[in-house]
């Protein structure tokens, strides 16, 4: 971008003539007179979610309830004593006019993961996504979420399966963009050839809650782990993060 500047002595007072000329510089001439501030740069709402990890401020054709792409997810639920973790992912089927939702949730109470997955239809004037899943149990399961925030920030689902199990689970906005680079790097030192190594990056993630739902899966490998200091540690993040 070219800038705009004043020729002049200290005082203020404009450089007499003849002046030298300087390519690419546009000279103000008038005694005294200072460059014009630079407007703002003003952001596209696409270039705005990404630099923000927050959603565009208006809804989009391929995404009209602002809710595509990952989310933390969290659960109770009747049939269990802790809380599930997991993540959910959304998507918008143009042709159905649906979200495609699939998503998992584990248990670490019975160390067991469940994953799910179907069809959300949209009403934006309750702002509610509601439909029927499948789960990886063989159950049917009604949901209903419930968006919350401008984002929305946030949603709430109550669910009910039809083995009687029901609950309420909320998702979350993902980790800001540190976060999400941090969790990738202990992902990875999860299979470091030091016990020690691995052990330390599972403590890591568990403190990190569900800014790391990214390593759920991974530490839920990391239970089988050679070295039992590791198996241990990544038991206990597991623990910490769904309570």
């Amino acid at each position: 971008m070219r800038r705009m500047g004043v020729i002049g002595t200290g005082e203020g007072r404009a450089v007499p003539q003849p002046m030298a000329r300087l390519p690419g510089l546009a000279l103000l001439l008038v005694a005294g007179c200072s460059a014009p501030a630079a407007p703002p740069v003003q952001l596209r709402p696409a270039e705005v979610a990404a630099r923000t990890g927050r959603p565009a401020g208006r809804a989009r054709p391929d995404d009209p309830a602002r809710v595509a792409g990952r989310w933390d997810y969290r659960t109770r639920s009747n049939c269990g004593r802790v809380s599930g973790i997991g993540e959910v992912f959304l998507r918008w089927e143009e042709g159905k006019q649906r979200y495609a939702e699939r998503g998992y949730v584990y248990w670490t109470d019975s160390r067991s993961k469940i994953e799910w997955w179907g069809d959300e239809r949209h009403d934006g004037d309750s702002r509610v996504l509601a439909g029927t899943m499948k789960n990886s149990l063989g159950d049917s399961v009604d949901s209903r979420w419930r968006l919350e925030g401008d984002g929305p920030e946030r949603m709430v689902v109550r669910w009910k399966q039809t083995n009687g199990c029901q609950g309420v689970g909320t998702a979350t906005r993902p980790a800001g963009l540190m976060t999400r680079v941090r969790v990738r790097r202990l992902i990875a030192q999860l299979r470091d050839d030091d016990e020690a190594r691995r052990a330390a990056a599972a403590r890591e993630l568990g403190e990190l809650g569900t800014a790391a739902s990214p390593a759920i899966l991974p530490l839920v490998t990391a239970l089988e782990d050679r070295s039992p200091l590791v198996r241990r540690a990544a038991a206990e993040a597991l623990a910490t993060m769904s309570r």
